[in-house]
């Protein structure tokens, strides 16, 4: 059986997290991905549900 971590354990690992070099990369990869523009095909689409959905 899996045992959780004390509270101090948690923070500790966390904290280690904040500082791995693999782990700031990756969120920097992450947030440039996430900051991109939807696809227009996306957007029409995402429209079209939109206007279904209010129709219903």
């Amino acid at each position: 059986m899996k045992r959780e971590p004390a509270n101090g354990a948690a923070a500790d690992t966390e904290a280690d997290l904040r500082s791995d070099p693999l782990i700031g990369r990756l969120r920097t990869m992450f947030d440039e991905v996430a900051a991109e523009p939807l696809p227009n095909d996306l957007m029409r689409l995402l429209q079209q549900l939109d206007e279904a959905e209010r129709k219903r």
